[in-house]
């Protein structure tokens, strides 16, 4: 739930961002509104859209860290929090490791997806 936010406001704001060009384009070959909105308006939006996935992938894991660390009895979270507690420094800074390479990964396979599809697109 805490990343659906962040995706959903990069969404809206990347088809408010489509140029008004690319709209009158549009309209003036006759596009109807499915059209316009699944070739015109997504397409803008998608570089957006990934912005908004690359965000709330950290995000979600951090939420889920966080709650594993207060309610869980298994998973990352209480992992750490376990260790905190025993004060096993080498298992703490494991895990800490352990979700910043998880987090660097989900967000270069983000990337890597965006470039597949959008890379087209960004061709100045």
């Amino acid at each position: 739930m805490s990343a659906y936010f962040q995706i959903l406001y990069n969404t809206v704001t990347g088809a408010k961002q489509c140029k008004t060009e690319y709209l009158k384009v549009a309209r003036v070959f006759q596009a109807n509104r499915f059209q316009t909105v699944f070739k015109v308006i997504l397409p803008a939006a998608t570089p957006s859209m990934f912005n908004g996935l690359r965000l709330s992938a950290t995000t979600a894991i951090t939420t889920v860290l966080f709650s594993e660390m207060q309610s869980a009895r298994a998973g990352l979270g209480y992992l750490l929090t376990q260790a905190q507690n025993l004060l096993n420094t080498k298992q703490m800074f494991f895990l800490v490791l352990l979700v910043t390479v998880l987090s660097i990964s989900i967000v270069k396979l983000i990337k890597g997806i965006e470039y597949a599809i959008c890379h087209n697109w960004r061709r100045v």
